[in-house]
């Protein structure tokens, strides 16, 4: 009852019982996930010590995720500490870019030296130096720049080579979304070449390394020449991700377009269908609406 009663308010905080689920953190030693969730939902700054050192002693990655996303909700300089604390030591893949994404969002003061290392460090896992990426254009700073600007040079070196014909299929979408994601990066710092740059690569670039950039264009809100193309995309997965960004970036300019879509037989036979399609029509009906 009581964790239903703690689930509720993570959901739906409600200030009158604030006092009572910060008396609770005396009463759990070891902090229960429907209480850790309670703590984020309540955002309260007490709650940050408990957390921290919760944090410190959790071995169970679920446990650890809940305290960094409530951390993350309740922000401010104490919880940032602790938070880039375990950016700093965590040994685990999957933790660093949980932790990437949350230093991002929160433009994480003291991060950016963190990111640059582990961007360029070779013997990192592929997936963290990824998320780096994908966080760097966040940070206004000439470190950043300067190290956007290091690994664009000598991709090859930082990341492999793109024409390698020996790189396993998923090693190489990796590669590929390593440099499309450097020059994402590098536009989001003002560089206006870097639209151009990845441009080219998603006219060559897999399904995977084409829906990135429409998500990360939909995420920025920012309009681009790829959007028009991922709307005429056959690929269902390219084609959905153009539909957010056209709608997050430029509905209006997209409207016909979007339209166009609407009525195309494929998309027409998809949303006549009882299968989940993640929301395609809905989708598509609220993108036409902010267009008109």
């Amino acid at each position: 009852v009581l964790g239903v009663a703690l689930q509720s308010i993570a959901s739906h905080p409600q200030p009158e019982v604030y006092e009572q689920i910060l008396e609770l953190m005396s009463a759990f030693k070891t902090a229960p996930a429907a209480l850790i969730e309670a703590l984020g939902g309540i955002k309260d700054a007490r709650a940050v010590p408990y957390l921290a050192e919760a944090l410190k002693q959790s071995q169970n990655m679920s446990v650890q995720l809940k305290i960094i996303f409530a951390l993350e909700k309740i922000g401010g300089a104490e919880a940032s500490a602790a938070l880039l604390k375990q950016l700093k030591e965590t040994p685990n893949t999957l933790l660093a870019q949980q932790l990437i994404g949350v230093a991002a969002r929160m433009n994480l003061s003291g991060a950016e030296d963190v990111l640059i290392g582990l961007a360029e460090d070779v013997t990192a896992p592929l997936p963290v130096r990824i998320q780096c990426l994908w966080s760097m254009g966040k940070f206004r700073s000439e470190a950043i720049r300067a190290s956007l600007k290091r690994m664009e040079a000598r991709r090859d070196f930082y990341f492999g080579a793109l024409d390698a014909t020996d790189a396993a299929a998923g090693t190489f979408e990796k590669i590929e979304q390593a440099a499309m994601l450097i020059q994402m990066a590098l536009l989001q710092q003002g560089d206006g070449r870097a639209a151009d740059e990845a441009a080219k690569l998603y006219v060559k670039g897999t399904p995977t390394t084409k829906l990135s950039m429409l998500m990360l264009l939909a995420e920025l809100k920012r309009d681009h020449a790829v959007i028009g193309e991922g709307l005429r995309s056959p690929d269902f997965a390219v084609m959905l991700s153009a539909v957010h960004a056209a709608s997050a970036a430029a509905p209006k300019k997209y409207h016909d377009a979007l339209l166009a879509l609407q009525n195309t037989p494929f998309v027409k036979a998809m949303t006549e269908t009882a299968l989940d399609l993640n929301e395609i029509d809905e989708v598509l009906e609220a993108a036409i609406a902010a267009g008109k």
